[in-house]
């Protein structure tokens, strides 16, 4: 489908259109394959620094200050499919030691693994009404 739009502009004077939309293109492609830290690492460390409700939830939410304090995402319930899927599809693009460390963190918190805690938050919200969403390993 892509192949076809950029096809479709092909004319004398859209060279540099079509090279500009090809760049952008493969930049979104390597984008989508890389890590993203879950929040900036010691967001929560100074609260004159941070306003607001995110603060304060983040200092008595384990998750969300673990995350924020060492930029390791760790898998837990979000209130929509496509933020559970960031956060799993995220996950697996971390390296094996940032994993084991979500799984440390994870057996503390849920008495579960990433995985384990994954597969059982989309059992959860697949009884509750995701149907038919599936999410790559």
């Amino acid at each position: 489908m892509f192949h076809k739009f950029l096809n479709s502009l092909k004319r004398p004077g859209n060279e540099s259109l079509i090279e500009a939309i090809q760049q952008g293109y493969q930049a979104f492609l390597e984008a989508q394959s890389k890590y993203i830290s879950p929040m900036p690492k010691g967001q929560f460390k100074n609260p004159k620094l941070t306003t607001g409700s995110l603060y304060s939830r983040g200092l008595n939410d384990p998750v969300h200050e673990f995350r924020a304090r060492t930029g390791i995402e760790l898998i837990h319930k979000e209130p929509t499919f496509s933020e559970q899927k960031r956060i799993w599809n995220n996950w697996n693009l971390m390296t094996d030691d940032m994993k084991r460390l979500s799984n440390i963190k994870s057996m503390e918190i849920y008495g579960k693994t990433n995985e384990e805690n994954h597969k059982h938050i989309l059992k959860q919200k697949l009884q509750l009404g995701w149907r038919n969403m599936r999410l790559k390993k």
